[in-house]
């Protein structure tokens, strides 16, 4: 999970809590997919709350927030 100064585990990482070292979250605006989908439906994007909770979340918690808009 180590990567230069921060760790970076699993996608869509969220601790949910203060944790002492950086980490980084990989997430993405669709909830099902990271890549381009023809047939994605409004559903499935997520919702401009949705993504400043996210982000305000992982801040909060001492890390950093890559968003994948694919």
């Amino acid at each position: 999970m180590k990567h230069g100064g921060f760790y970076s585990g699993p996608d869509r990482f969220n601790p949910g809590h203060l944790i002492e070292h950086k980490f980084e979250d990989a997430t993405t605006v669709d909830k099902n997919a990271w890549a381009h989908r023809r047939n994605i439906r409004l559903d499935d994007v997520k919702s401009i709350d949705e993504l400043i909770s996210d982000v305000v979340s992982i801040v909060s918690c001492n890390g950093n927030i890559l968003i994948n808009v694919g």
